[in-house]
């Protein structure tokens, strides 16, 4: 009984880390993006993404921006979070929908 809680207990602790995945780096067909890209080298590598959303100010003067990559269905959603222009996070959102919109613009149809 003991050890069965202490699974349980654990299990708990360790399931926000997968429910929540977080990354370094972002796969745009050839191209590989990482933390602290511009959103111009994103958006020369990867293309126009699937919506963008603005979503404020932080410290009054930087403008921070969500830009979304539609995978599509055999792959996730990725969230790119920019401050001040900078990739300062990536984070997926469960599977996408459709045709990918990952493959960048030297190869997208």
């Amino acid at each position: 009984m003991i050890k069965s809680l202490g699974f349980i207990a654990l299990a708990c602790l360790l399931f926000p880390a997968v429910a929540l995945a977080e990354y370094d780096n972002f796969r745009c067909g050839r191209e590989l993006i990482s933390l602290d890209d511009t959103s111009g080298k994103v958006f020369m590598e990867c293309g126009e993404p699937t919506w963008k959303e603005m979503v404020g100010y932080r410290d009054g003067l930087l403008d921070t921006q969500l830009w979304y990559y539609n995978c599509g269905s055999s792959d996730f959603l990725y969230v790119l979070r920019f401050v001040g222009g900078r990739l300062k996070e990536i984070e997926s959102q469960g599977y996408g929908t459709g045709q990918s919109d990952c493959y960048g613009p030297r190869t997208r149809r």
